[in-house]
């Protein structure tokens, strides 16, 4: 068949380019837009499903191997055009995963110099890019960019510029403090633009704003951004019921939770897990176990399903005090919640075990945790350890 039809195999081996490899080990060159984009779109695609502690590394090693597979099919055809609209998408999107604003702005201006920057979808990808890596100086010169082809920004715009602005203050990228400083008035600075353009705010626009309050820690700022969003007839999302709940008890304990819970039960909004689970963590980071497990059977009892990272969050905190019965009187709680304990919740009943000498438990949970089929790691095995040598063995 091959024989007869030599213009079916040259088509298909075309159309298989993109999985073949050059003998240095780095993927063909592709000869066309659609097998250049074909192919970013599955490193994009590898790039999202990696998680964990790769994530990041794998992110910046893609988007590298995205450029270089780039400037090769542009040297391997002077003269034609063969990156496309799509092909900066892709590159931007990489970029901002990678959060690498230096190569989103790079792609940005070399889309823009194409006459390829013709929406102001193309535009916010690049904002993304450079919300991402917490640069809002490069967010805002894509927007500024924009404006000069004629691209009306939308909504989408000003989130991302606020995010932008946000992020900017978390983690190292160049940031402008507005007046006032701080994370909220320079996210409140590209909201009131926004107004300024007529722009109907959305969830994502209010959810930034107590987000940014909460960072800062004004969480009167915080339940006003909320009462707003109410007011305006937005619907309330899990999100930012568990940040507001969060930012009070990061910024001031379990017992500053109860303004805010008022507040939400004052605007008919449940309060969800991730909230719960906030304030049993933040009591047990200080070791109070008593407000620990006063939030997390309220949780219940108010008909909040809590997840397992509460139940596991009231554990450790019984183990660091070292109370071995409330530890596992916990574990059966989750259980008999209908959640399944992980190795951390495992892990945790040895670690409350050994704080108290018992060895024989901890040996117990241990064998308890193999026979669930959970992967036993280092940790938990050093935390046996740890009540053998208290014995004495």
């Amino acid at each position: 068949t091959a024989r007869r039809r030599p213009g079916v195999v040259a088509a298909w081996a075309r159309a298989w380019a993109p999985s073949m490899a050059d003998e240095d080990g780095q993927e063909g060159t592709p000869a066309t837009c659609r097998e250049l984009n074909r192919m970013l779109t599955r490193m994009s695609q590898s790039s999202s499903s990696a998680s964990g502690s790769r994530s990041s590394g794998h992110a910046a090693a893609t988007l590298r191997s995205a450029e270089s597979l780039v400037e090769r099919a542009v040297a391997a055809a002077p003269g034609e055009r063969i990156a496309s609209e799509g092909t900066f998408r892709l590159l931007l999107t990489l970029a901002g995963r990678a959060c690498d604003a230096p190569a989103a702005a790079r792609w940005f201006e070399e889309c823009q110099s194409k006459g390829l920057l013709r929406s102001i979808q193309m535009a916010n990808v690049a904002m993304q890019a450079a919300a991402l890596a917490g640069d809002v100086s490069v967010a805002e010169r894509f927007l500024e960019m924009a404006l000069e082809e004629g691209l009306a920004p939308d909504i989408i715009s000003y989130n991302t510029l606020m995010s932008a602005a946000a992020s900017s203050h978390q983690g190292g990228g160049a940031s402008r403090e507005a007046p006032g400083g701080g994370v909220l008035a320079g996210v409140e600075q590209w909201f009131d633009r926004a107004l300024a353009a007529q722009m109907e705010p959305t969830v994502v626009t209010y959810t930034t704003l107590i987000r940014s309050a909460s960072d800062d820690g004004n969480m009167a700022a915080a339940q006003r951004w909320l009462r707003r969003a109410v007011d305006q007839g937005v619907e309330v999302n899990d999100f930012m019921v568990g940040t507001l709940i969060d930012g009070a008890a990061r910024h001031g304990g379990p017992q500053a939770v109860e303004e805010p819970f008022q507040v939400l039960a004052a605007l008919r909004v449940a309060p969800n897990a991730f909230a719960v689970t906030s304030v049993v963590s933040s009591a047990a980071k200080r070791q109070d176990l008593e407000t620990a497990q006063s939030w997390l059977e309220w949780g219940i009892h108010s008909r909040v399903d809590p997840v397992l990272a509460t139940f596991n969050a009231v554990m450790d905190a019984a183990a660091t005090v070292g109370d071995q019965k409330a530890a596992e009187h916990w574990f059966d709680a989750c259980v008999e919640a209908g959640l399944q304990p992980n190795i951390i919740s495992y892990t945790t009943q040895i670690d409350a075990a050994a704080r108290v000498g018992d060895a024989d438990a901890a040996e117990n949970w241990l064998a308890r945790a193999r026979a669930a089929g959970l992967a036993v790691g280092r940790r938990t095995l050093t935390t046996a350890a740890a009540a053998r040598s208290r014995r004495g063995e």
